[in-house]
């Protein structure tokens, strides 16, 4: 895949989507290097839609954070649908972000739930440019991490296929490893924000 740097002033817009505790705010800390977005180690702690953009090297970027799914009760989740619509309806989006922990050893019914939540609740368009993020990728074993990864992602593509309804769907146009906790945990890390930037 070609990777090049975005224009300057054009803003690359990032949703951010998954259960609760799968990492999505600590990824915002992360990316920045600096704690922008606030995190709980023990219970849920983003309860709005929040937006950080900022000019990095490669370009300029922004994440907009959103609370966890899966977590409460299904009114909780139908109101932070309705959150995530009023976004999406104020500012259009570049790539949708899906987050899962893969150290989570299956795929779990939280995330089958996530995944048909927002395959029934947000336009159908937020699929065109659709990445998986694996958080949590440094508690599994780096001789297991690519073949988990792998199937995980083929689970989650088929589990899609079949919500969509659409065969024509080609699946999560990039596949990101990442732990938003350990430093320096696989050899041949990038930089994430050079990665946000590509094409």
């Amino acid at each position: 895949m070609k990777r090049v740097a975005a224009k300057r002033g054009a803003v690359k817009r990032f949703l951010l989507i998954g259960k609760s505790g799968v990492g999505k705010s600590s990824f915002v800390n992360a990316t920045f290097g600096v704690q922008l977005a606030s995190w709980c180690q023990f219970e849920p702690c983003t309860k709005l839609v929040e937006s950080y953009a900022r000019t990095t090297e490669f370009g300029d970027v922004c994440l907009i954070d959103t609370p966890g799914f899966a977590d409460d009760s299904r009114e909780t989740d139908c109101k932070y649908l309705i959150l995530v619509n009023s976004e999406l309806a104020k500012n259009n989006i570049d790539v949708l972000m899906f987050f899962s922990r893969l150290d989570d050893k299956r795929f779990r019914g939280e995330d089958k739930e996530v995944l048909r939540l927002i395959s029934v609740g947000l336009d159908k368009s937020v699929w065109n440019n659709a990445w998986l993020v694996f958080t949590f990728c440094a508690k599994v074993s780096l001789d297991v991490l690519d073949k988990s990864a792998a199937k995980r992602k083929v689970e989650m593509e088929t589990y899609l296929k079949n919500l969509l309804e659409n065969n024509a769907w080609r699946g999560f146009k990039m596949c990101i490893l990442m732990d938003n906790v350990t430093p320096n945990w696989h050899p041949s890390a990038s930089v994430i924000t050079k990665v946000l930037n590509s094409d």
